[in-house]
């Protein structure tokens, strides 16, 4: 089994990567590829965060054994965690538009950029269009939800 230790740092360096890939290699390339490569690391940043956060509760014994899928990582957090370790209410709201966009990449045939946004449609032809701006918005709040994560894992260590 993996440590809450060892899925903090994997956490970390997929932050690290989205941030190079966001800010450095897309504005050199202006290729889409990337867009989905950010949204890709993002998501697997946030899930690996809330994942060793939850670990790392449970090895506190403050909450029961949890299933992996994000979803419900994301409702356990939401009702037994971050009120308890004073998250900020907008990392709420955050963690449901990723698991909105988890969920939106996972059925989407079709995926695409037009003009600078990057557009997911589902198999039902639903779209959601995401911008640069939108991607840099999700990166802030995953920078501060992955920081507020080690800064509670750090502080019993």
């Amino acid at each position: 089994m993996v440590s809450y230790s060892e899925l903090y740092t994997k956490s970390k360096l997929d932050l690290d990567s989205a941030e190079h890939l966001l800010y450095v290699t897309y504005n050199i390339s202006k290729d889409s590829n990337f867009i989905m490569s950010v949204t890709s690391k993002l998501l697997d940043s946030v899930k690996k965060g809330l994942e060793s956060l939850m670990l790392y509760e449970r090895s506190l014994k403050n909450i029961e054994a949890f299933p992996k899928q994000f979803s419900v990582l994301t409702e356990i957090f939401n009702t037994k965690v971050s009120d308890k370790r004073n998250f900020d209410p907008v990392i709420k709201g955050f963690l449901r538009k990723m698991v909105d966009l988890d969920n939106s990449l996972k059925s989407s045939s079709i995926h695409y950029r037009r003009d600078s946004n990057f557009v997911i449609a589902d198999s039902n032809f639903d779209t959601r269009s995401y911008d640069l701006n939108t991607l840099k918005t999700y990166f802030d709040q995953s920078q501060e939800f992955i920081t507020k994560v080690g800064d509670i894992i750090n502080e019993s260590e």
